[in-house]
């Protein structure tokens, strides 16, 4: 891959403006290209992990914070 090119599955464009209804790219100076790779990296490697690991535990320990109507 030619370096400066995007990534598969980077979002590096912005929202939609008047200017750019579909929005437009982000230059390589607009963004931390290191931080970018570090998260597609990360989710890779979460990516591969065992089905009971994705999604929410069946009995979910952590703690819920409830508030008194």
């Amino acid at each position: 891959m030619v370096e400066g090119s995007q990534k598969l599955g980077a979002c590096l464009h912005t929202c939609a403006s008047p200017e750019h209804p579909h929005g437009r790219v982000f230059t390589s100076s607009e963004y931390d290209r290191q931080a970018v790779r570090k998260a597609q990296k990360d989710a890779r490697e979460r990516s591969r992990l065992v089905t009971e690991k994705v999604g929410y535990p069946e009995k979910d320990t952590r703690y819920v914070a409830c508030e008194d109507s």
